[in-house]
């Protein structure tokens, strides 16, 4: 017994003392990798083009992130086919290297991430596209956070060093003009945009996406049945409106010290916009931006940079990546904005219903 007790004394002995040399090792959790037949990988993944997951269904998204896979239409199958065939899309960090996430509005994101969320903090970048209009109740009316709100969730955003404002696509838009129907003045969503873009500006934003609204039909029914008309805007509209956007930005720029403009870029739009001299082509999936922002913090680069996807809008020029709104195909976008392709939650006049699961 008394040869037990000593050698059981110097096993613990020993252990103190590795203890005590050793400093204790963080346990990071992470998300199961899944295996088996049909499971997609991809580095970049967006949530999502075009339903705001971030603004109404965060929750289910952290659940799948936990459970490390989400069930989607296979990559190769067009939506056109109508095919039931799904995959599993890995959301393991072993495998995606950065979540590009689209919103209105990132008061649940954040308050996920200043509680040091597992689920958010295991991945190596996170992007974000931040549309940021000037405030409008006709056509944004459940918002549920203010523009000041919406911007100071921008300033955290840019001042946090493990994001930053090169993680942030500033996005304003669809840019359109419309009046009260059988009235003749006109007014547009862009009002006040300037302080906006001086705001941006001063975190260090350098890139602002912009569109113009879609004529469509849905649009137009959708905007009379609120006693609204919308305007159709030509190309000679949409270059004067440019020029007043790029007068903006140049104006801002003069005033600082590195006299640095915004560069302004459109998204999917006609070849004539791209005539004009202060514009380019927007890449809101960047591939070449997350390598550069990979080689600044030393992170090793995409393993492969494709080309853009194919079954994207015409004139798109992102790069690949997994897109999860067919995910939420079924379901209605709580912010209900008037100017939406998706599928806006219209209801009564006098309030929206909030939903959150």
């Amino acid at each position: 017994m008394a040869h037990t007790s000593s050698f059981l004394d110097y096993i613990n002995k020993l252990t103190n003392d590795k203890r005590k040399a050793e400093p204790p090792k963080l346990i990071t959790k992470q998300s199961p990798r899944p295996s088996g037949l049909n499971i997609h990988r991809a580095e970049i993944i967006s949530v999502a083009r075009e339903y705001d997951v971030v603004g109404w269904r965060l929750a289910w998204m952290l659940e799948r992130i936990e459970s490390g896979y989400i069930e989607v239409l296979n990559p190769q199958e067009s939506r056109s086919l109508l095919s039931s065939a799904t995959s599993r899309l890995s959301l393991s960090p072993k495998d995606v290297r950065c979540i590009v996430w689209w919103s209105k509005d990132f008061a649940n994101w954040l308050e996920h991430y200043k509680a040091d969320d597992w689920r958010l903090k295991q991945y190596d970048l996170h992007l974000f596209n931040f549309t940021l209009n000037p405030e409008c109740n006709d056509l944004e009316p459940n918002i549920r956070t203010s523009l000041d709100g919406r911007l100071k969730q921008l300033r955290y955003i840019c001042k946090t060093p493990s994001l930053g404002p090169d993680c942030v696509n500033l996005r304003i838009g669809p840019i359109l003009q419309y009046g009260k129907a059988g009235e003749i003045n006109a007014q547009t969503n862009m009002k006040n945009v300037k302080l906006i873009l001086e705001y941006a500006y001063d975190l260090g934003i350098r890139d602002v996406t912009f569109s113009f609204c879609s004529f469509d039909d849905k649009i137009k029914e959708r905007m009379k049945d609120r006693n609204l008309e919308l305007i159709p805007l030509n190309l000679d509209d949409k270059k004067w409106t440019m020029y007043e956007l790029s007068s903006m930005v140049n104006g801002i720029a003069k005033k600082s010290v590195d006299q640095q403009s915004i560069q302004l870029c459109a998204c999917c739009e006609e070849s004539g916009v791209y005539d004009y001299p202060a514009v380019r082509h927007a890449s809101c999936v960047d591939a070449h931006k997350i390598n550069q922002i990979f080689s600044a913090r030393q992170k090793p680069a995409l393993t492969k940079v494709s080309s853009k996807k194919e079954l994207l809008r015409p004139g798109c020029n992102c790069n690949y990546s997994v897109d999860l709104s067919d995910c939420f195909a079924a379901q209605e976008c709580d912010h209900g904005c008037l100017y939406c392709l998706w599928k806006p939650k219209i209801l009564d006049i006098d309030g929206f219903v909030n939903i959150d699961f």
